[in-house]
């Protein structure tokens, strides 16, 4: 009897300090494209490989400065890729000058190829630090379905009003 209950307590034990190494190590990778990209399962936290080392593609800074529209305009977005989960990789070309820091929003749209009709959007605000006259690769968790072949992605950048 003495023996049962010390395989169970094991076993037990054993299942326990599994499930923590499973949630503490449950990432789940993409290729997008050129970027690795992992996302955690259970937090749901994003990020992408760059210099190998993982770091997240935007800064948490509730209090940082708006961008403005001019700020906007020296950004490109190109390069896009979808993945599973709804995550979203691009490049931003940064124009020469000074960096960008501050909070912005990027659009995220699907168009009808046919006639350019908006079908879903999604806006997403985040905060970004970006030097000048730089190319920098990010991953957006956008939750949207992937578009289908007749539709378009398209993703613009506004400033937070």
């Amino acid at each position: 009897m003495k023996n049962k209950l010390l395989g169970a307590g094991i076993a037990a034990f054993v299942m326990v300090v599994g499930a923590i190494f499973w949630a503490l190590n449950a990432w789940e990778y993409q290729q997008l494209g050129p970027t690795l990209v992992r996302r955690h399962l259970v937090r749901g936290v994003v990020e992408i490989q760059r210099n190998n080392r993982w770091e997240s593609s935007f800064i948490v800074a509730p209090r940082a400065p708006l961008l403005t529209r001019d700020d906007l305009k020296r950004i490109t977005i190109s390069d896009l890729h979808w993945g599973e989960a709804g995550l979203l990789a691009a490049t931003a070309t940064i124009a020469p000058g000074k960096p960008l820091e501050g909070r912005l929003a990027f659009i995220v749209q699907f168009l009808e190829t046919s006639d350019g009709k908006v079908i879903r959007d999604r806006s997403l605000r985040q905060t970004i630090s970006w030097p000048g006259g730089t190319k920098i690769a990010f991953v957006l968790p956008t939750s949207l379905f992937k578009p289908i072949r007749n539709q378009q992605t398209q993703v613009t950048l506004e400033p937070i009003e």
